[in-house]
């Protein structure tokens, strides 16, 4: 998908855009400007999904280049939210080509419009149609043991439905809300690990759980908040 130049136009003024003009560029099917100003982005697909800062490097009519401390991976798509003139914005769906780690620990994405997000038919983690039922989930990814997920210094046993590079899919009976920041750990090939994420979604299953899905934001050190939580455990018991 290509913005119209009316848009570009739009979008690269309130942004304060300074276009490209070294040779190389010119032979791009449209003009590139730079642009280095934080906008806000969001995982697409994700009902109630909370916005985050980026840093949008640079724009044109196809794409965008942005840097965002949060892993993307290629082919994952997310929403950018765009400036207008007045304090409009417009909201359009990327996906990501290229994915980078920098030096200073953020990813550099170049990602290409998919289409405007009033306009594209809903798409939930990879298929087109509506969000999945209950009973479409994927089955326990078994490979994940010892699951816990830690909100402030409460400790909830949870289960692992899927993980990808950038996001976790877990059940539990404890419910969290879209924005919470919680740690997750887990026991994987006999090693256990940790994450810091972002509460992306949550949603009711049956039997009184919800599942939710968490954005990984990058290792977490646990060894001492665990043996805090194990001494509080045996202290009670």
């Amino acid at each position: 998908m290509q913005l119209d130049q009316q848009a570009i136009d739009e979008i690269t003024r309130a942004l304060g855009a300074i276009p490209q003009d070294d040779e190389p560029l010119r032979r791009r099917k449209s003009a590139r400007y730079n642009v280095d100003r934080e906008i806000a982005i969001k995982p697409y697909g994700v009902a109630n999904a909370s916005s985050r800062p980026a840093v949008l490097v640079n724009i044109s009519a196809g794409g965008v280049n942005i840097l965002d401390r949060v892993p993307i991976s290629v082919g994952d798509q997310f929403i950018a939210v765009l400036p207008l003139p007045q304090g409009a914005s417009r909201e359009v769906i990327c996906v990501a080509r290229q994915s980078q780690l920098t030096p200073v620990r953020t990813y550099r994405v170049g990602a290409e419009f998919v289409s405007e997000l009033e306009r594209e038919t809903r798409l939930v983690r990879g298929g087109v149609g509506a969000p999945p039922g209950p009973e479409e989930l994927e089955p326990y990814d078994d490979r994940y043991r010892d699951v816990v997920m830690y909100l402030d210094d409460k400790a909830i046993q949870v289960e692992m439905r899927r993980a990808t590079e950038s996001v976790f899919e877990i059940t539990s009976t404890q419910p969290v809300n879209p924005g919470d920041q919680v740690i997750l750990t887990y026991e994987i090939d006999d090693k256990r690990e940790a994450w810091h994420c972002h509460v992306m979604e949550t949603r009711d299953l049956p039997r009184e759980k919800c599942c939710i899905t968490l954005q990984k934001q990058g290792p977490a050190d646990m060894s001492a908040r665990e043996a805090g939580w194990l001494r509080r455990f045996f202290r009670r018991g």
